[in-house]
């Protein structure tokens, strides 16, 4: 039997003690703002993530709209000066040459290539009250800069003929050259 002076606690109310102090530590540790913290964060760095990305793709869309911006600011000054040329009465660059052949080869000549140019059979093709005349050449020369010196001689020669599209091919001793020549003439 227990004395006054004994001190001693039964083993039930020691558990029941205990499974008390665990409850109160439990409810000092609140779990729910733990998980509410770590769930705002996790929202949080979905969000930078997402806006980062947006960013990125709207100064992407800034730069390709400033290339557009100045190729079209190039393109309208062209276009003026084509403007301004075809209402021009004293140099008619879209009028039809019947020289034509002869001024690419002097370029040719004058770019001493080794072979004249063979004169090609011009592609006519009429857009809208304009006709788009295709020349395409095919040389052989030593010399790579003798053939791009050759064209631009033929397009200084020329007034108003453009480079369509060139295709290089290099050869054991020469370069094989193909040009699209393009010009636009009034329709008569």
């Amino acid at each position: 039997m227990s004395t006054p002076g004994d001190t001693r606690i039964s083993d039930d109310l020691r558990y029941e003690l205990a499974d008390a102090a665990s409850a109160a530590a439990a409810s000092n540790r609140p779990r729910s703002l733990l998980v509410l913290a770590t769930l705002l964060f996790v929202v949080a760095g979905v969000m930078l993530i997402v806006a980062l990305r947006q960013r990125d793709r709207a100064a992407q869309q800034h730069r390709i709209q400033a290339d557009r911006e100045v190729l079209v600011e190039g393109l309208a000054l062209q276009f003026a000066a084509l403007e301004s040329l075809g209402n021009s009465t004293q140099n008619r660059a879209n009028e039809a040459l019947p020289d034509l052949f002869s001024r690419i080869e002097a370029a040719a000549r004058a770019a001493e290539l080794v072979d004249e140019p063979a004169i090609p059979q011009p592609t006519r093709q009429s857009i809208q009250g304009a006709i788009k005349v295709t020349y395409r050449y095919t040389m052989r020369d030593p010399s790579l800069e003798h053939l791009l010196a050759w064209i631009e001689g033929a397009k200084s020669e020329v007034p108003g003929l453009e480079v369509s599209s060139i295709d290089l091919t290099p050869g054991p001793k020469d370069w094989k050259l193909e040009v699209t020549f393009v010009r636009w003439e009034r329709a008569s």
